[in-house]
């Protein structure tokens, strides 16, 4: 292979890899938003059948986040290249037909490449897949010139590094929420503020996209709310020009009482403060820690704040929450898009006070019983919240160190070749001097 060619391998090779190390990881934050992602492709395609099979998708959500990011990281290494290289170019020529066909169907907005941290749309999504696929093929065809970051004898050590950090991370994030949030209700969010902010730019756009239409002698003429004409003019009706966009909300939290009254102006503005125990799908929900719900439902009341079940509305299945878990707490309605963009978990607790979120868990980070209290104090008086910790990250980052480890050890063999020809160079030419 001539020297060029070696170049535009490698730089191939560190592109292609450093994306599907991206990509993978970035999904791998939010797993759960992968597997719902997931279910709108199938749905795109008449499939929407298989999303229903929740904890179906799930796994394969995880497979692809953990299929992603290992091809980029052994790609990057050097390891097993002929494998690595071959299913990144089928991914990547199976990623830019289905993309076309979202562009010219319009069925998806986001593609998700990137999770919910970059959003793409269809078109730029089809430029990337377009500008990477022939990379993939250069590197498929040319995989044998790929220079290795460790050797035969090296390699399952970063190997191991890889698949374990990442499945540890995905398990990670699954349990415990997303290690950042990066949806519309993150922790510290004011809520109530939030809510309040969009309805009054929504009515501003609304507003100017409107046109008056007023009629005089026959004619009749198009306005804006800043340019209305004289009395001499008579009103016939109102056109909105907004686009379709205006009509959706990003902060879309109804709460519905048993008699269909809305009670969400009543929870954000508690300033003694609100647990909402979230679930979309109550007959899924996980109920290994019952108990620890029902003694936080005892206690928070014994302290005065209120607490509700929250749910998609189906009545059948509260009541049978409430048969299979002893559950006595009341239940609010919401919608099930809006109950899993909150909280990833199932079920999630929320705390709410003065409709700023202070807190949002997953049951597997819930209080013992003798730390109720203190729990409950340290958010709604004190304002603390649940950071998550970083050890989940612990083997992905030995991995990147490996990988620097190895990324400069083949840099010096680099350095150490050029001197070496450089010394030889010289060499020749003193002695075609001296002769």
């Amino acid at each position: 292979m001539k020297s060029y060619s070696r170049y535009v391998l490698e730089v191939a090779r560190v592109i292609l890899g450093g994306v599907f190390v991206a990509s993978g990881l970035l999904k791998a934050i939010d797993p759960i938003g992968v597997s719902l992602k997931l279910g709108e492709y199938v749905r795109a395609f008449g499939l929407g059948f298989l999303a229903e099979y929740e904890t179906g998708m799930a796994w394969l959500a995880y497979g692809v986040c953990a299929i992603e990011f290992l091809l980029g990281s052994f790609l990057l290494m050097g390891i097993y290249r002929r494998l690595c290289s071959r299913l990144i170019f089928l991914t990547m020529l199976l990623m830019t037909l289905l993309t076309v066909y979202t562009l010219v169907t319009g069925a998806i907005t986001d593609c998700g490449c990137f999770g919910d941290a970059i959003r793409l749309s269809n078109t730029e999504t089809v430029i990337k897949n377009l500008l990477l696929l022939p990379l993939s093929y250069w590197v498929m065809r040319h995989a044998r010139g790929i220079h290795y970051l460790y050797t035969r004898r090296e390699r399952w050590i970063p190997m191991v590094l890889a698949v374990f950090g990442i499945t540890t991370f995905i398990h990670a994030n699954v349990k415990y929420l997303p290690i950042i949030d990066l949806r519309p209700y993150p922790r510290g969010l004011d809520l109530a503020q939030a809510i309040a902010m969009e309805q009054s730019e929504r009515q501003t756009r609304l507003l100017e996209a409107s046109r008056y239409i007023y009629e005089r002698n026959g004619e009749q003429g198009s306005f804006s709310p800043d340019s209305l004409p004289d009395s001499s003019w008579s009103f016939v009706k109102v056109e909105s020009l907004a686009p379709t966009e205006l009509e959706s909300s990003r902060y879309s939290l109804d709460l519905l009482g048993a008699d269909g009254e809305n009670l969400t102006e009543n929870i954000l503005s508690d300033s003694m403060g609100a647990i909402l125990l979230l679930s979309a799908n109550l007959e899924r929900a996980d109920q290994g820690h019952i108990d620890q719900i029902n003694e936080l439902y005892r206690q928070s009341r014994s302290l005065g704040y209120n607490f509700y079940g929250v749910s998609d509305g189906s009545k059948s299945a509260m009541e049978w929450w409430q048969y299979q878990t002893g559950a006595s707490y009341p239940f609010l309605t919401a919608d099930a898009t809006t109950i899993k963009t909150i909280g990833r978990g199932n079920p999630t607790l929320l705390l709410l006070r003065s409709g700023k979120i202070v807190d949002k868990i997953s049951t597997a980070n819930l209080p013992e019983t003798e730390q109720i209290t203190t729990y409950l104090h340290s958010r709604m008086q004190e304002g603390k919240t649940t950071h998550p910790t970083y050890w989940r990250m612990a083997l992905l980052g030995l991995w990147a160190a490996l990988l620097l480890h190895g990324a400069l050890r083949l840099l010096l063999r680099y350095i150490m070749v050029l001197s070496q020809l450089v010394r030889r160079g010289r060499e020749t030419n003193s002695t075609n001097h001296h002769s």
